[in-house]
């Protein structure tokens, strides 16, 4: 049995042992396009590289966004956790729901 909730943008479930976070992204993101840092009380996911920019293009973001210049790393899910986790025991997964390419933004 476990906790969790749901935003407009991802969604969490936590137990005593696991605490997993679902944030749905463009079916063409590969590994490389993302920056994972989990810290003992915090998280950040960022696109990066060309994933970052491929991402502002089809937002049709300008040239400088509130974000931060082009190449920058553009934030997905940024901010504190409830409960301090060990950050050396994490890991992710990038999982396809589809073939590559499907999803929201994808062309």
């Amino acid at each position: 049995m476990g906790n969790g909730g749901q935003s407009r943008f991802f969604s969490w479930t936590q137990t005593l042992a696991d605490l997993t976070v679902t944030l749905p992204l463009p079916g063409w993101v590969r590994r490389e396009d993302l920056r994972v840092d989990v810290a003992d009380t915090s998280v950040i996911v960022e696109l990066v590289g060309a994933g970052a920019e491929r991402a502002r293009a089809e937002l049709g973001a300008a040239k400088r966004s509130a974000d931060g210049p082009v190449g920058d790393p553009l934030p997905l899910l940024r901010g504190p956790l409830e409960f301090a986790v060990r950050s050396a025991d994490c890991v992710w997964s990038l999982e396809r729901q589809g073939p590559a390419g499907a999803g929201p933004g994808a062309s």
